[in-house]
């Protein structure tokens, strides 16, 4: 009977280690089936200076894309002309708006990671919701983060100037683990209370 009972508890534990042994096998599979991301140069120019940092907000600042032209705030949908649904925030949504945007964005939970099949960039995205659908919400918002050559991910709130940190002051190393409630310590008016995830947009 103990002789069974060894056998079975050594093919019970052989099982969970082929498991556990899979699983890793799976997992080193896909790291090496995706590429580390372009990173951004750390800068602040041309964004902090007038000119640009009136109506160069965070989307155009995580896309790179300073525009000295632009007479209102870029927003997703903007540069492929979509007509764009004030009332929707939800993920979906900007998700669709930023593939209309962006027909090769790749979006991903992978941290850091995107495909190998052409250089990306690194962005990620957030979303104040009040009440999706509420008309004429104050509290509803979008804000985009980017990765830089740091290993630090800045970004440009509205109109204000590049910074590195989070609602709380702290260096920002992952917008998913960050503190994005800016109403609190008066830093602003929003709580993006909504993580979107991140993006691979190829450079």
């Amino acid at each position: 009977m103990k002789l069974i009972l060894g056998l079975l508890i050594l093919y019970i534990c052989l099982i969970l280690s082929f498991s556990t042994f899979e699983t890793k096998l799976l997992q080193v599979r896909e790291s090496l089936n995706s590429c580390k991301p372009i990173k951004h140069n750390i800068t602040t120019f041309p964004w902090n200076y007038p000119g640009f940092k009136q109506y160069n907000n965070c989307y155009s600042y995580a896309l790179n894309k300073p525009d000295i032209t632009l007479i209102k705030k870029r927003y997703p949908g903007m540069s492929s002309n979509t007509k764009r649904n004030n009332n929707i925030y939800t993920c979906k949504y900007f998700d669709y708006l930023l593939k209309k945007d962006h027909p090769n964005i790749i979006k991903t939970n992978k941290f850091n990671q995107c495909p190998c099949d052409k250089p990306y960039k690194m962005i990620s995205m957030v979303l104040s919701d009040g009440n999706t659908p509420y008309y004429g919400d104050n509290e509803d918002d979008f804000h985009f983060y980017r990765l830089d050559k740091n290993n630090k991910w800045s970004h440009k709130p509205g109109s204000k100037y590049v910074t590195y940190t989070d609602a709380n002051d702290n260096i920002i190393h992952d917008p998913k683990k960050a503190n994005h409630n800016y109403e609190i310590n008066n830093k602003g008016t929003k709580n993006y209370n909504k993580f979107c995830g991140y993006y691979c947009i190829p450079k």
